[in-house]
């Protein structure tokens, strides 16, 4: 299993968040349970996903490729 470098929130079903194995103060780690938690709460997996899935449909649609690239962008998804 690839260990993530930085924090995620991770599965639709049962949200969780992974935070890498280094060293954070309780300040760090509170602002980042609070940041992965806005993701989780604004189901942010789930539009990824759904973007996802539309550009699996309509792979020929420009549309669709600049929306989700600029969805990706937007949330840190990268892109």
């Amino acid at each position: 299993m690839k260990l993530p470098i930085s924090p995620v929130a991770t599965d639709l079903i049962k949200p969780l968040i992974v935070i890498p194995s280094i060293e954070l103060s309780e300040t760090e780690k509170h602002f980042i349970l609070e940041h992965e938690s806005s993701h989780i709460n604004s189901f942010d997996l789930w539009i990824g996903y759904f973007y996802k899935f539309l550009t699996a449909i309509y792979l020929w649609n420009p549309v669709i490729w600049y929306l989700r690239k600029h969805y990706d962008k937007t949330i840190g998804f990268g892109g």
